[in-house]
C-alpha cells in the first residue's frame, strides 16, 4: 500500500507539472501573439497618422487658424477636416480618437467634434517630443481623458510653411 501511495503521488505529480509545463507554454504563446497583433496596429497607425500629416483638409486647418474660432472660413474647413478625420476612423474601425492640433497642443481637428478647440494635449510627454522635433512617436500606455481606457497614441509632427504647426495623433 505504500508503494501505491508512493506510485500515485509520483503520477499525480508528474501530471501536475505536465498541465503547468502546458499552460506555461499555452500563456507565452498567446503573449506572443498579442505583442505581434499590438506592434502590427502600431504599425498601421503610424502610416495612417504620416500619411494624414499630408491632407490638404489638415492643412487647411492649420493655414486658418489663426483666424476667430466662429469664423465661418474656418468653422467650413474644420468641418471638412473632421469629416475626413471620421472617413479614416470608419474604414479602419478601430481608432478611439483621431485628432491634429494646432502647435499649442490644442486639438484643432477632430473625428469627435465635441473635443475641436476644448481637448488639450500639451501636457502630454508625446506631444513635446514631436514638437521639439521627434517627429513620428509612439506614446507609453496611458489612461484616456476621454474614455477611462488604456490607449497607446501614435503622433507625428506637421509642418505648415517649414515651421512647427501641429502634430496628428491617433
Amino acid at each position: 500500500s505504500l508503494s501505491l501511495v508512493l506510485s500515485l503521488y509520483f503520477v499525480v505529480s508528474a501530471a501536475e507539472k505536465a498541465i503547468t509545463h502546458s499552460a506555461e507554454q499555452s500563456l507565452r504563446t498567446a503573449a506572443f501573439t498579442v505583442q505581434k497583433s499590438v506592434e502590427e496596429q502600431i504599425a498601421r497607425a503610424m502610416a495612417d497618422v504620416r500619411i494624414t500629416a499630408t491632407m490638404p483638409a489638415l492643412h487647411d486647418v492649420l493655414a486658418r487658424i489663426r483666424l476667430p474660432k466662429d469664423d465661418p472660413e474656418l468653422t467650413a474647413v474644420v468641418g471638412k477636416a473632421n469629416a475626413t478625420l471620421k472617413s479614416i476612423a470608419d474604414i479602419y474601425g478601430y481608432y478611439e480618437s483621431y485628432y491634429m492640433t494646432d502647435s499649442k497642443g490644442l486639438v484643432a481637428t477632430s473625428f469627435v467634434p465635441a473635443i475641436v478647440n476644448k481637448l488639450d494635449i500639451s501636457n502630454r510627454p508625446w506631444f513635446h517630443t514631436s514638437m521639439n522635433g521627434g517627429g513620428s512617436v509612439i506614446s507609453e500606455p496611458f489612461v484616456s481623458r476621454l474614455t477611462g481606457n488604456v490607449l497607446i497614441a501614435v503622433m507625428t509632427r506637421v509642418e505648415e510653411n517649414g515651421n512647427y504647426g501641429g502634430m496628428v495623433g491617433a
